[in-house]
């Protein structure tokens, strides 16, 4: 098919109003030709528009060249086998004979029409159509307006309406629901997946009965591989139940961590976990305040109850001193107020320096004392000492209080002192990507170049035409450097000297000629066009083999990269990309081992049993009251968790450090669960009782109930959480989940704002409204990067403000009661 348009911008306006019907001029769908360009060439339909018309004013108008006889020609006998001439015939009779005689000629065979016929190949039905609009209403998918109805290779029936190219679309990937069962004739479970996408594993879950008795929720294709993840509950000979996992040996007396009272001999009670109540060397000290008062002075006494009474009084106590100022004193020093030495300062010139200072009532004015800056100009570094002058004199040495000149291995100045030792690079991190910056920037983190990276795990920008890396973006990259010159143009229309991939450099050979040839000077042929390669930080640019020799010797030295002009850091060079990570990852990992060092992996492995305890213990207590869809996500939860505890238990001492790692990702569990125990318990269920001007802003802010959004959330950290922590890198899993965990906490603290107004029966103020969705508006804008504590606290501020009474219920939780580590 081709359309022939009698003027070059009625094709261009078909291209560029209709591109989705007939394409573009490069790549067209249905090809629009003009009649001029068409001669001599044929094809089997062809479309004839003629525009000419009225075109809504009075006058007649003319037709153009539409008149001229052999464009007439050319125009009609293009087609082979059949042609549609679309136009105002009644016009162009009035304004050609030509156009007359072919008007009547084709009124006599009855070849003139107002409508358009339209024959589907599938049913065989013939649709007439008489304006654009009917194309939508009368073939809305280019057939009949019949179902389709033909069955797919996969044996789903085609539902939607009679289309064109049934073979072609029918073996397109099926969208329709699956029809196959899982493998396990028990149950046999619908797949839940469209026709196209591989069944996997079902994960239905059903309830089983494992070999010890307790049964288990768990997917249906786990069905004998699952364990138990239930506490033992068996009573131990103190009475108390076993908080051990099933399977475990049952917890003995003697590790009861049960809490038991006991009353003492002074009436007092105690507190203790039950293995202490039952030891030989019960401890039965009191840990309350004695409530006896002295008989010298009346004061009560500060030492615990059963101790020897004090002797000396600590209460403090106003006397006048022997120079006439009153002091505040100890009660036990009043009695002799001799040796008391005044704390009331004045100023006096010292000796021997002759400075004057703010020294003591009754102290001799010595240069000890003296607080002035010491300016001793020092022999070994050539700084001014700066140190205290008093300093100086009593140790009898100068030490310099200068900035050192150092330079750290990651291009940073040292802020330390002169004459100290340096201390670790304080600087913004240098390590950026074309997603992030984990020092300062747009996208910046804002960490310091001493603390862990945070990593980005976006795909790898590390591509062009000719390759494309594979790996995250904080992933040693698996593709080679591309060889290849850039095919861009400049804006002045020559060729970009650049390499493909890389940023184009801001120079033209042709049009900065002088520039470019000042920049290659330094090569031995500087005639030859030579590659250029610019930094993406400093802009600066250089030769690629100056530049390749540079980087070259720095990777020889281990050395972090740098512009050889400004001694920038270089990143987001996907030349050099493999390298760069590779160093950030071996830094990060120093740093991780660095920081673990100082643990006891006892210490570290206790801490992780703990914290499942705790997790399990939260999700217990939340079984009983939830609809089937909550309790299948937090079995899905503790599968997780324990997953996690079950991968890392068993590492050894040699790698304690992802222990830790482990205990920061349990930790963040353990935030999460309490979040959304406290969320159950207080949320309203009923709409009736939610306040109304509080229900419109929850949903001007979250788009549904608050405690809908929680349930959101919990599904979507289930889904991601343990393709992160595969990694076990704390700066690809931290950044995510404290921003997730801090949503949470917002959700939770608007559950009991909720209940709190449902209590007190009030309801927010229009301008509390505007206030509370500015700051969370700001807050989740924020995004993974803003400081969280800080962030998290201004938010909770507002809702204090609007709602006081919040902060005293029973399970509310701040920021920091949910002990969310950093990294």
């Amino acid at each position: 098919i081709v359309v022939l348009a009698t003027y070059s911008a009625q094709r261009a306006y078909f291209y560029q109003t209709h591109s989705s019907v007939f394409g573009t001029q490069d790549s067209p769908i249905v090809p629009v030709e003009t009649v001029d360009s068409y001669q001599g060439r044929e094809k089997k339909i062809v479309i004839v528009s003629l525009v000419r018309s009225h075109r809504g004013v009075k006058e007649n108008t003319g037709i153009g060249f539409l008149a001229v006889s052999n464009r007439i020609c050319v125009a009609l006998t293009r087609a082979q086998h059949g042609m549609y001439i679309i136009g105002n015939g009644a016009y162009l009779m009035n304004n050609s004979v030509l156009w007359k005689k072919i008007a009547n000629s084709l009124d006599k065979h009855q070849l003139i029409s107002y409508d358009i016929p339209l024959k589907c190949t599938a049913h065989a039905n013939i649709t007439m159509i008489n304006s654009p609009d009917q194309f939508k209403t009368k073939s809305p998918e280019g057939g009949c307006s019949e179902i389709c109805n033909l069955q797919k290779g996969c044996g789903h029936k085609c539902l939607r309406s009679c289309h064109p190219n049934v073979e072609y679309e029918h073996g397109l990937s099926c969208e329709y629901k699956c029809s196959r069962t899982c493998s396990n004739r028990e149950f046999n479970h619908e797949c839940p997946k469209r026709c196209y996408e591989d069944c996997g594993n079902c994960m239905f879950l059903v309830e089983t009965i494992l070999e010890c008795g307790h049964e288990i929720t768990t997917p249906c294709s786990r069905i004998g591989k699952a364990g138990c993840d239930r506490r033992c509950g068996k009573k131990i000979a103190c009475g108390h139940k076993c908080v051990n996992m099933c399977g475990l040996p049952c917890t003995e007396t003697i590790e009861c961590q049960q809490m038991v009272e006991i009353v003492l001999e002074c009436r007092h009670r105690k507190r203790m976990k039950c293995f202490m109540s039952t030891a030989d060397n019960l401890n039965l000290n009191c840990v309350e305040r004695c409530e006896k008062r002295l008989f010298l002075c009346g004061h009560q006494c500060a030492e615990l109850c059963g101790q020897k009474c004090t002797e000396k009084c600590a209460e403090m106590v106003t006397v006048t001193l022997k120079c006439g100022h009153e002091q505040e004193v100890e009660c036990s020093t009043n009695e002799s107020t001799a040796h008391i030495q005044c704390e009331s300062l004045f100023s006096m010139k010292l000796e021997p320096c002759g400075h004057t200072g703010l020294i003591l009532c009754g102290t001799n004015p010595s240069t000890e004392l003296c607080k002035e800056r010491c300016k001793k100009l020092l022999s070994e570094c050539g700084h001014i000492c700066g140190d205290d002058c008093g300093t100086c004199f009593k140790n009898g040495e100068h030490i310099c209080q200068q900035r050192c000149p150092k330079t750290f291995p990651c291009g940073h100045k040292c802020v330390s002192k002169c004459g100290e030792k340096c201390s670790p690079c304080k600087s913004f991190c240098s390590n950026t990507c074309e997603h992030q910056s984990c020092g300062i920037g747009e996208n910046g983190f804002g960490r310091s170049c001493h603390e862990l990276c945070v990593l980005c795990s976006k795909s790898c920008s590390n591509k062009c035409i000719h390759r494309s890396c594979s790996k995250r973006c904080f992933e040693e990259c698996d593709v080679d450097t591309c060889a290849e010159l850039c095919a861009e143009k400049l804006k002045c229309g020559h060729a970009c000297l650049g390499m493909c991939g890389e940023l184009c450099p801001k120079m033209c050979g042709t049009c900065e000629r002088n520039k470019y040839l000042e920049c290659v000077a330094e090569l031995q042929n500087a005639k030859k066009i030579h590659p250029l390669i610019m930094l993406p930080k400093c802009h600066h640019v250089f030769p690629l083999e100056s530049l390749d020799d540079h980087i070259k010797k720095q990777k020889e030295a281990n050395e972090q990269l740098d512009c050889p002009k400004c001694g920038a850091s270089i990143s987001a060079v996907c030349r050099f990309a493999k390298y760069t990570k590779k160093r950030i990852l071996k830094i990060n990992m120093t740093k991780l081992r660095e920081e673990t060092n100082s643990t006891k992996y006892d210490v570290l492995m206790n801490h992780l049993k703990q914290i499942v305890g705790l997790v399990a213990t939260a999700l217990d207590s939340l079984r009983s009251n939830q609809s089937k869809e909550v309790a299948n996500l937090l079995i899905v939860f503790r599968t997780n968790t324990f997953d996690v505890f079950r991968k890392f238990s068993s590492v050894s001492k040699a790698e304690k450090w992802r222990l830790e790692f482990a205990c920061k990702i349990v930790q963040c569990f353990l935030a999460v669960s309490r979040l959304f125990y406290s969320s159950s318990l207080n949320n309203i269920y009923q709409k009736k009782n939610i306040p109304p001007i509080y229900g419109v802003m929850v949903l001007r802010v979250f788009g549904q109930p608050a405690f809908e959004k929680i349930i959101a959330e919990l599904k979507v950290f289930n889904e991601d959480i343990l393709s992160d922590v595969e990694t076990e890198l704390l700066g690809v899993v931290m950044p995510k989940l404290r921003f997730k965990i801090a949503k949470l906490l917002v959700l939770n603290q608007f559950i009991m704002m909720g209940n709190s107004l449902k209590n007190s029966r009030t309801d927010v103020t229009d301008a509390d409204v505007k206030i509370i969705v500015s700051a969370c508006s700001k807050f989740f804008a924020g995004g993974e990067r803003q400081q969280m504590s800080e962030s998290i606290a201004l938010v909770e501020q507002v809702l204090l403000k609007a709602v006081p009474n919040m902060a005293h219920m029973e399970h509310f939780l701040s920021w920091k009661d949910l002990h969310v580590p950093d990294f």
